[in-house]
């Protein structure tokens, strides 16, 4: 009889432990919820940007004509104000230095032997020639009125006479002329010989001078601190940076000074997001290289008129914005791409929920408010702002309601 029971004792076992847990099985699981509260809330908005420097110094060469470029700074190099930037071949330059300053010497000689030296000597040879007139003309003045009694006297001709006050009115006239040139070169000649001697040398002084000048465009140093940054440039049907060998022109911009510690941010807003984006607004600033790197700044400018973009639909217009940022990396570089958020609206005490909670009929926002009985009800909300993870509740909710979640 024992054997016989055995069985049915364990079948019975069975049975019941299969009963047992098919019913813990189909037990009803917790349902889950969320609990509207009052917290921090921030609404970010991101955009792509790029780093720009606020101040930029543009080196370009100042050497007229053509240089060749024999020693350069490399890029990405930082330099301090004063460094040695680039180098220009200055050889020939030098000679023709060289060669103004013997010129120049020799035209002070010139100058100066004309001044103290040849016109004093010709204005004494004038005076002499003047004074030796004088006498002859005298002389031969007083010889004839010597004749003219002789005359009277009937001691010598009337031809002899004649000869005579024509001897005198010739060496009159050659005084007179000696006089003329002495006033005229004193007063005309001799002060434009002079001129013309200073006009020579002072031409010879400036070409000199710009000479020098030029040399000390040979050498360009920075004009402020910062890193070096090479601008493409068409050099013999290549677009490319230069090197040494290059030659460049006169006012052609080949190189920059960027300053890195004043960097900003770069981006273009849809005019849809205008109100997001206000000057002072803070933002976070990560770089694509750096995704681990967040600095904080805020809106520095906004720009006044929209506009539309190169590669965007023509109907979306955009506005120009500048990111200012608080501090600095030395990672950094101008030109790198960046995402901007920016905080457009944040509170210290906003009724929140989470997004997942919020169900839409007709766009019309809804949640599933549990109240205790066997099914939640439904209730209508009317949100404010929202970010990736909540929403804020303006009307429909309040603190410590539970709210089903899917």
């Amino acid at each position: 009889m024992k054997k016989r029971l055995l069985p049915i004792l364990l079948i019975l076992c069975l049975a019941v432990i299969a009963l047992l847990y098919a019913r813990r099985s189909k037990a009803p699981e917790e349902t889950a919820v969320a609990i509207a509260q009052l917290a921090p809330f921030e609404q970010w908005t991101s955009y792509e940007g790029m780093l720009e420097s606020q101040s930029v110094k543009v080196i370009m060469s100042k050497f007229r004509g053509q240089t060749t470029i024999i020693q350069i700074a490399q890029e990405g190099e930082s330099v301090s104000e004063g460094d040695l930037l680039v180098e220009f071949d200055s050889a020939q330059l030098a000679r023709e230095i060289v060669k103004l300053e013997h010129d120049v010497l020799s035209a002070e000689s010139e100058w100066d032997s004309l001044l103290h030296a040849e016109l004093p000597l010709e204005k004494a040879d004038l005076a002499g020639q003047i004074a030796e007139a004088q006498y002859l003309y005298e002389t031969e003045n007083n010889y004839l009125q010597d004749s003219r009694e002789l005359l009277n006297d009937a001691l010598i001709s009337p031809q002899e006479v004649a000869q005579q006050e024509h001897k005198t009115d010739s060496l009159k006239a050659r005084l007179d002329q000696l006089k003329t040139q002495a006033g005229l070169t004193e007063a005309h000649l001799h002060p434009a010989r002079l001129r013309r001697a200073e006009s020579q040398l002072d031409a010879l002084k400036i070409q000199l001078d710009e000479a020098r000048r030029q040399l000390e465009e040979c050498t360009i140093r920075a004009p402020a601190s910062g890193m070096v940054t090479y601008n493409p440039l068409n050099i013999n049907g290549e677009y490319r940076t230069v090197r040494v060998g290059d030659a460049v022109n006169q006012n052609q911009p080949f190189m920059s000074i960027p300053d890195m510690t004043n960097l900003t941010v770069a981006c273009y807003v849809p005019e849809s997001d205008l109100s997001f984006v206000q000057p002072g607004f803070p933002c976070r600033i990560t770089p694509l290289a750096f995704p681990d790197l967040c600095i904080e700044g805020e809106v520095e400018t906004v720009g006044a008129m929209a506009q539309r973009l190169r590669g965007k639909p023509g109907w979306q217009k955009y506005f120009f914005v500048t990111v200012r940022m608080n501090r600095h990396d030395p990672r950094l570089r101008t030109g790198l791409s960046a995402r901007v958020d920016i905080c457009s609206y944040a509170t210290q005490n906003a009724l929140v929920i989470p997004r997942a909670s919020v169900v839409w009929e007709n766009d019309q926002p809804a949640c599933l408010l549990e109240t205790g009985a066997p099914r939640p009800s439904r209730r209508s909300l009317i949100l404010g702002h929202a970010n990736p993870f909540q929403y804020e509740v303006l009307e429909g909710l309040k603190e410590g309601d539970r709210i089903r979640l899917p």
